[in-house]
């Protein structure tokens, strides 16, 4: 059985001015030429090439991230299990995907680096139903659905010693509620971050007002830190000073690359913020982030620019 980690988020955050998440999954497995067209996404790679998965976490070590996310955004049993799998070998598979952190974790720190945390990658059911709905929000569930989706994830990683959690790309507060609510009465000895996904630099895609929404989190004490990630840019810098004025908590941002999204045909154009990381970071670290990263389109490149600006 692989072993938590010694090192947790809160730790690393009490120690360190900035710490560096990840980036993209999904883009550095399609350079691997891993399939990521079906409904699994990124998460078919669990069974078709895990070296894959090793390599792309590897490369985000090598540029500087501490904080690795496992590859189970939308790495759920069901959805595996409607894919062809059997239940055994689909819970297997979501195990898999903190066994793969993990290992990558511990082989690149043999020979004495920084230490480095783990956060089991918890997406919204919008992710689950494939349309694009975690940026819209338009779905509901009551808090007994949301809790019934996300547990069998929850519980898998659990038992593969994920302790920290990274509720990410959350379109809806009533949904991070309820899984902050699970994890408080089923998984004792947590940590989690919470980041929302935008419709507007100040409001979730549910319509919750995006300080409102960190002061809700704020009350659960096991929340280390709360931001916004798969995001513009250019909204950045107004959402954490939006999220300053509301929590103490350290805040995180991991936006896109600066490129536009187009949900309907799944494709990106070039943005007006796709080069402005540099211009842009030093406004971030003033609005009070602490964790940064990237997401969608991101790479080891970006995180190397994060490490420079940020040393």
């Amino acid at each position: 059985m692989v072993t938590p980690l010694p090192t947790t988020l809160a730790q690393l955050l009490s120690t360190s001015d900035v710490v560096l998440l990840d980036g993209a999954m999904a883009t550095e497995l399609e350079k691997h030429g891993v399939d990521t067209s079906s409904a699994l996404w990124s998460s078919v790679a669990m069974d078709s090439d895990p070296g894959a998965i090793r390599a792309v976490h590897r490369s985000y070590l090598d540029a500087g991230s501490r904080v690795l996310v496992t590859n189970s955004y939308q790495a759920c049993p069901d959805d595996f299990v409607a894919a062809g799998w059997e239940r055994s070998a689909a819970e297997e598979l979501v195990r898999d995907s903190a066994r793969l952190a993990l290992e990558s974790v511990r082989e690149w720190s043999t020979s004495g680096q920084d230490p480095v945390v783990v956060a089991g990658s918890i997406g919204p059911y919008g992710a689950h139903l494939a349309d694009g709905s975690e940026y819209t929000g338009n779905y509901r569930l009551d808090e007994e659905g949301y809790r019934a989706f996300h547990r069998p994830r929850i519980r898998l990683l659990h038992e593969a010693s994920i302790r920290s959690f990274g509720i990410e790309t959350q379109p809806r507060l009533d949904e991070v509620l309820a899984v902050l609510a699970l994890l408080r009465d089923e998984f004792a000895g947590t940590e989690a971050f919470v980041s929302f996904s935008l419709g507007d630099a100040g409001h979730l895609p549910d319509g919750t007002v995006l300080a409102d929404a960190a002061r809700a989190v704020t009350e659960f004490s096991y929340v280390v830190a709360v931001g916004v990630n798969c995001v513009p840019r250019g909204w950045v810098t107004d959402a954490l000073t939006a999220l300053h004025e509301a929590t103490a908590l350290p805040l995180l941002a991991y936006p896109n690359s600066g490129e536009v999204y187009h949900p309907t045909t799944k494709t990106w154009s070039p943005g007006p913020d796709q080069d402005q990381q540099a211009a842009l970071v030093p406004q971030w670290i003033q609005a009070g982030a602490r964790l940064l990263g990237g997401c969608c389109r991101t790479s080891p490149s970006t995180i190397t620019e994060l490490a420079q600006l940020t040393a």
